[in-house]
């Protein structure tokens, strides 16, 4: 296995797991009701956002500072799904 390709499978597993979080909040945004204790709906949310921004931390960090192992731009087109301040989930 290349440097490159082991890079590139740190950001792949990355990026999977944000989306994974993100797809999460946009139920529990979405379905409120699926959330069987309602006072725990925020907290919720809460905790699946801070995993979001554990595995984009991640990310960035891997492509600062290790990118310069990884040749192709395959990856960098999944990183332009970044979200805006005002982009709805």
């Amino acid at each position: 296995m290349t440097k490159e390709q082991i890079i590139n499978t740190l950001k792949d597993h990355f990026l999977s797991q944000l989306e994974k979080h993100r797809m999460n909040v946009e139920i529990m945004i979405n379905n409120p009701m699926a959330i069987h204790d309602h006072t725990a709906w925020t907290e919720g949310v809460e905790s699946e956002l801070s995993k979001m921004a554990e595995y984009h931390d991640k990310h960035e960090m891997v492509a600062k500072f290790l990118g310069h192992y990884s040749e192709g731009v395959h990856i960098q087109q999944k990183v332009n799904h970044e979200f805006s301040p005002g982009e709805d989930v």
